[in-house]
């Protein structure tokens, strides 16, 4: 009775939000430990139960306890739990990326119920068929088989079965590009998931919601559906759903172009994918991050991604296809020497009964063997028809090419690769097999398949190949030696990377056109800037003898004016200097002459007396000290000195009253320090990740209140790496700022 309680708050929670966590996990842990006591069908629904919880908490462990379930349900003949074990494992493979395990175990499944007559489990297979479909991106497929399990669930009448159809329909269309439609399906199975207060369907229904308002460019409406989805998921402990809608949010946010969101979501999401092994999800993730790394720029870190995400699909979609191919083989010819065993057996049964028997019985014994051997014949016939109508359904629905050799004879090929060649099978066993191999690979074409005939393993390797048509397409070969039909032929998997060549030398080229554009740029603004400071420097002059021939005969208005005009020439020939520094390191035509320095006598010293003019204008305290002896450091001195001008500028620039204060020190590593200190404006928290990034001011303070340009920091941040130094930045809103460098092994 205990048990019976337990399996059934187990049910309640599966269509519930969990409130009692601790309960919940007593009961799994009491359903666990009871394993051991209970009879055969009483273990089977325990198991059956605790393999559906763990489908996303622990794959591993939900198809170890699925996979005993099965066992134990096949040696008591329990037809309906092996279809349910069946679809549990075929389940849990689709969410952890085994596709072809997920479909072999889901048809298995199919078979049994449609020869049970289970009308509720085989709508739950088609569906689960339809969600590998899905996965294997192949929605009209992925279609076909929801409204199939759509139009079963209608005939039940089962609401909470029909709104997740109705989801998966949605989902399938939209992909289509059929969203209006689309919508349609979602917002039917959103009302019946408030009917049923069904929270598993509205997080699923919402998802789905955000998705869609996504591709509508209705960004808000798809970030409030998704949060609510992603909240829902939290709840129900669907840490494959909290994965999945952390990806979802980083993409509405790519669409919105906030990449720091975006990559933040994605981030979440591959770390919670890569936690519970949720290969799908990580691909998604890599495919997105790469995407995020080339909207901004970054096309070393976007081809990096990029990679990983294409090494990982074909990894899912290609190599355990391969071998999953060759193990179903293996099965097929172990089940053919079985039936061989067993005939053979079966012989040497009747020539003892022969000899045992009477004569007169003999053509007894005779018929009855016959027709003993009629009904195992006809079984294992059938046994190995279905077998071969399975593995040549699931080899025509692989997502690669496929082809079997004898010597040079193709003598079977998958319906995908006659599909893009364009060539049928009879079209196919007339060509040689280096007939659509482009010529620089004939070659080693030849070379490694009379190394593979010699016993020896290939990897796999790249070749180019052409289509009827001419159509260019870059290959993959895979291939293992199998026997096939009675002959030693050879299998081989061609996975097309067309597009991924493609974007490569799209990202390379963009990478080279970036580059140069960049280049161009700086030689422009370092031509530009001075053509602009050299007249600028001629008029400062002018000026100044100008201002010192008449100096007693000027008013004060007038010698205002000579003020105002060299403080702005000043200004401008320092916004000159600071695009000449930064286009330098951007070119990287710098050069820096690294001697040794004394940091507070040929370069603080000299930059406090100017500070320290510019401070008493503005009645602020300027203070210096030093807390250490030796100051004498290994550095190019301009770029140090200019990194320093612009941090005391800015204290000075931005604090209206106050002090600002200078100190030499070292820190605990004995590294010799610089802070300078000042009670001005401050920085806003969310300010500082942008502060040394060029051209950025903050809209509070920075950029409305004083001038600038936004190079001062960012250059200075660029001369402080060259020098093997670092900047570190403290500060707080209307209290002021303190900004340390460190001069590393100093």
């Amino acid at each position: 009775m205990k048990i019976i309680q337990i399996k059934y708050f187990l049910i309640l929670v599966f269509i519930s939000v969990r409130i009692f966590s601790q309960e919940y996990n007593d009961s799994i842990i009491s359903l666990e430990s009871s394993l051991q006591r209970l009879d055969d069908p009483s273990k089977i629904r325990v198991l059956s139960d605790l393999s559906w919880y763990y489908r996303t908490l622990n794959p591993e462990k939900s198809i170890e306890l699925a996979t005993r379930g099965l066992k134990i349900a096949r040696e008591i003949n329990d037809s309906r739990n092996t279809a349910t074990f069946y679809n549990i494992i075929g389940v849990t493979n689709s969410i952890v990326g085994n596709y072809t395990n997920a479909l072999e175990y889901h048809i298995k499944g199919l078979l049994i119920r449609q020869k049970n007559n289970d009308s509720a489990g085989i709508a739950a297979s088609l569906n689960n068929i339809g969600l590998v479909y899905e996965k294997l991106e192949d929605f009209n497929k992925a279609l076909e088989y929801y409204k199939r399990s759509y139009t079963i669930k209608k005939g039940l009448k089962d609401k909470q079965a029909i709104s997740v159809s109705m989801n998966n329909i949605g989902f399938a269309l939209r992909k289509l590009g059929f969203l209006d439609e689309s919508l349609k399906y979602y917002l039917s199975a959103l009302k019946l998931n408030l009917e049923l207060h069904d929270n598993i369907g509205l997080s699923l229904t919402y998802s789905n919601l955000g998705l869609l308002y996504r591709e509508k460019k209705l960004y808000q409406s798809a970030l409030d559906y998704s949060f609510r989805s992603l909240e829902l998921r939290k709840e129900l402990d669907d840490n494959a759903g909290v994965a999945l809608q952390y990806h979802i949010i980083g993409s509405i946010y790519l669409h919105t172009n906030k990449f720091d969101l975006s990559m933040s979501y994605f981030n979440k999401s591959l770390s919670k994918a890569m936690e519970f092994n949720y290969k799908p999800i990580i691909q998604d993730n890599y495919k997105a991050i790469s995407t995020v790394y080339e909207r901004i720029d970054n096309f070393k870190l976007a081809l990096e991604f990029q990679k990983k995400f294409h090494s990982l699909r074909d990894s899912l979609l290609s190599e355990e296809k391969t071998k999953r191919i060759v193990e179903l083989q293996e099965g097929y010819d172990t089940k053919e020497k079985e039936i061989k065993i067993q005939n053979l057996e079966l012989e040497k049964f009747n020539q003892f009964r022969n000899y045992s028997f009477f004569i007169a019985s003999l053509i007894l014994i005779f018929t009855i063997v016959l027709f003993i051997r009629f009904r195992i014949s006809r079984k294992l016939l059938k046994s190995l028809k279905e077998s071969e109508i399975f593995n040549s359904e699931l080899i025509n629905y692989l997502p690669s090419y496929l082809l079997i050799f004898d010597k040079d004879k193709i003598i079977y090929s998958n319906k995908l690769v006659q599909k893009v060649f364009g060539y049928d099978q009879s079209e196919f066993e007339n060509l040689n097999y280096l007939d659509f191999v482009a010529d620089e690979y004939k070659e080693l074409v030849k070379q490694n398949r009379t190394k593979r005939y010699q016993g020896k393993e290939i990897p796999p390797y790249e070749i180019v190949g052409f289509t009827r048509t001419g159509e260019r397409k870059n290959l993959i070969v895979r291939a293992t030696t199998i026997p096939y039909r009675n002959v030693n032929a050879i299998l081989t998997l061609l996975t097309d990377i067309t597009d991924l060549k493609n974007y490569e030398k799209e990202l390379v080229f963009a990478k080279e056109r970036a580059e140069y554009s960049d280049k161009l740029k700086s030689e422009f603004l370092a031509q530009i800037s001075h053509e602009i400071r050299t007249p600028l420097n001629v008029i400062l002059s002018w000026t100044s003898m100008l201002e010192n021939d008449l100096k007693d005969k000027l008013n004060p208005d007038i010698k205002d004016v000579f003020e105002i005009i060299r403080e702005q020439g000043k200004r401008t020939i320092r916004t000159i200097e600071l695009i000449l520094n930064m286009s330098e390191m951007q070119l990287g035509s710098y050069e820096p002459i690294f001697k040794k320095t004394d940091l507070e006598n040929e370069i603080i010293i000299k930059l406090i007396a100017d500070s320290k003019v510019e401070a008493s204008k503005k009645g602020l305290t300027f203070s210096y000290k030093k807390i250490t002896g030796n100051s004498i450091l290994l550095i190019d001195e301009y770029s140090i000195t200019q990194s320093i001008k612009n941090i005391l500028e800015n204290a000075v620039k931005f604090t209206k009253e106050g002090s600002v204060e200078v100190c030499i020190f070292r820190n605990s590593n004995n590294e010799l320090s610089l802070s300078i200190k000042d009670t001005g404006i401050g920085i806003s928290e969310e300010y500082i990740p942008d502060l040394f990034k060029p051209f950025r001011q903050e809209l509070q303070g920075y950029s409305r209140l004083f001038e600038g340009n936004g190079l001062g920091l960012a250059l200075t941040k660029k001369f402080l790496e060259l020098n093997n130094a670092t900047i570190k930045v403290e500060s707080k809103k209307n209290i002021g700022s303190t900004f340390t460098i460190t001069f590393l092994n100093s």
